[in-house]
């Protein structure tokens, strides 16, 4: 059969990018940062929270292909919202950089979380007491960044932090509604960026075993890996170390594990 032809239309590709864009969560020390570490190579790293230096050596003494900003990104709460728009600038040149450089093979925010207030903090130097409303080109300068992002070729990992989760309670009549935590956390960041992404992950810690493991929360390539597991305790469906190389090949079965080197 004649392949049909409408005028402005292509005919869609059947290929696929062997290339994964992730947001990833958990509590500190769940191995977030190590897992974005083992990225393909070379990596470059926006590193926005306390820590991330320490673990960045360890991969680099090993012999990981790492760039990190000549430039520190560390901020604080308290400064001025002119400082916190001189900051974003440099994290948004950054960013930006890393897309058009040839060669680079991944990009690690670590973390989304930091990047998302920093991005807050730079429109209207306050994270409180803003309006909905205000937030609209916020939101979109940000989603803006995140497709710009998954329109290079590069493996890109966003990791963040978790915040509690709060519920309503009924209230009686004449006091007002009271939230109270219902005991399960979800990731502190940008609403959207769910929507964004290939992949959700949730990083955990199993202090018997002292092992990390990571669960897919979510996958575009395959919805049939949500809720499965990868780590190397025996409860986990994929008993395998959770490296970024792991899930490239769980997801990309036809791919070899140096392909995600």
């Amino acid at each position: 059969m004649s392949e049909l032809k409408i005028d402005g239309f292509r005919s869609a590709s059947s290929d696929v990018k062997h290339r994964l864009i992730i947001s990833t969560e958990g509590l500190e020390r769940s191995g977030k940062t190590n897992f974005g570490l083992t990225l393909p190579e070379p990596i470059a790293v926006l590193p926005l929270d306390n820590g991330t230096d320490e673990i960045v050596a360890k991969f680099k003494r090993a012999g990981k292909q790492i760039l990190v900003p000549a430039e520190t990104l560390d901020w604080e709460i308290g400064a001025s919202k002119e400082e916190y728009l001189k900051l974003w600038g440099r994290v948004e040149k950054a960013f930006n950089r890393c897309l058009t450089t040839k060669g680079l093979r991944s990009l690690f925010i670590d973390t989304g979380t930091e990047m998302w207030e920093l991005k807050r903090l730079a429109a209207f130097g306050k994270l409180t007491q803003v309006m909905p409303q205000h937030y609209m080109m916020v939101n979109e300068e940000f989603r803006k960044l995140i497709r710009a992002a998954s329109d290079s070729n590069l493996n890109i990992v966003l990791s963040h932090k978790v915040k509690k989760r709060y519920v309503g309670q009924k209230a009686k009549a004449g006091q007002e509604q009271k939230e109270s935590w219902d005991g399960t956390y979800e990731r502190s960041g940008m609403n959207d960026v769910g929507f964004l992404v290939q992949m959700n992950l949730l990083h955990t810690f199993n202090y018997e075993t002292h092992n990390f493991r990571l669960r897919i929360k979510d996958c575009r390539q395959n919805m049939d890996l949500a809720g499965t597991t990868i780590g190397i305790d025996d409860d986990c469906d994929f008993q395998l170390e959770p490296t970024f190389q792991s899930l490239g090949q769980i997801v990309y079965p036809e791919s070899s594990e140096d392909d995600w080197r």
